[in-house]
């Protein structure tokens, strides 16, 4: 009896892990659509040349124990298909943009990329929440900048602006979904994943931010990467914004 009923609950165990598996990718899916948020400092000339830097996208895959690892495929796929998404809109818009890749990235691009994830954080800490700077005025855009050193960036791709974009992402790994699973049970839920990230416009005369903006989406397809970046050029102030601020569903 103990033979025949232990594959029985093995195989009720299977069933319900799967349902919930199901249920953890629906609900992650649907939190890629969720509103995005702008501040639009200052308005920009006309039709500058733009350079989007390396994208700083990881993807990491929690492991049962929750500890976030990098996972290589994801994260290549996402830098590499965005970028050429980003492009493909851009010409499309008539807007002057300059790609640099991951084999073009420099200690000064590495320098700069871990300043703008810096200072993207303080922007959203102090500027959108509710941990606001009472001593500055956070809408100005000497508030908010990565100094004057980022003209290097300029004369190295004879772009006016740098276009940088920083996100991460958690997916769970079936073993942390099997925890999870076993944690519900005991009514002690645990986290299964998460997303975070923006996108910034930068001076490279000044290193101010000229613009900013809140990102999410699965930028590892088409589909998703398409709506981020779509989102980000339509918000870009010399062109005409949609949908005030709002992420395409």
């Amino acid at each position: 009896m103990r033979q025949s009923a232990t594959p029985g609950l093995a195989n009720r165990f299977l069933a319900g892990s799967a349902a919930a598996v199901a249920l953890f990718s629906l609900a992650a899916c649907a939190a890629k659509g969720h509103d995005l948020s702008q501040i639009n400092f200052r308005p920009l000339s006309a039709n500058p040349r733009i350079v989007l830097m390396p994208p700083d996208i990881r993807y990491y895959l929690l492991t049962a124990g929750g500890h976030p690892e990098l996972h290589a495929e994801w994260t290549g796929e996402a830098q590499s298909v965005f970028s050429n998404t980003a492009l493909d809109i851009a010409r499309a818009k008539g807007v002057d943009l300059v790609v640099l890749g991951r084999n073009d990235i420099s200690p000064l691009t590495l320098q700069y990329e871990g300043l703008h994830a810096a200072v993207g954080e303080a922007v959203i800490e102090h500027a959108l929440g509710s941990a606001a700077l009472p001593s500055r005025d956070t809408n100005l855009a000497s508030s908010w900048t990565l100094g004057p050193g980022v003209r290097e960036l300029s004369k190295q791709s004879g772009a006016d602006y740098g276009l940088f974009v920083h996100y991460r992402e958690n997916q769970a790994s079936g073993g942390r979904i099997a925890f999870a699973i076993l944690a519900a049970a005991a009514k002690t839920p645990i986290p299964t994943g998460s997303s975070h990230g923006f996108v910034s416009l930068i001076d490279l005369e000044t290193g101010n931010i000229a613009w900013f903006g809140v990102i999410s989406g699965d930028m590892r397809e088409v589909e998703g990467a398409n709506a981020v970046a779509g989102w980000i050029f339509d918000g870009l102030p010399f062109l005409k914004s949609t949908a005030g601020g709002h992420a395409p569903e």
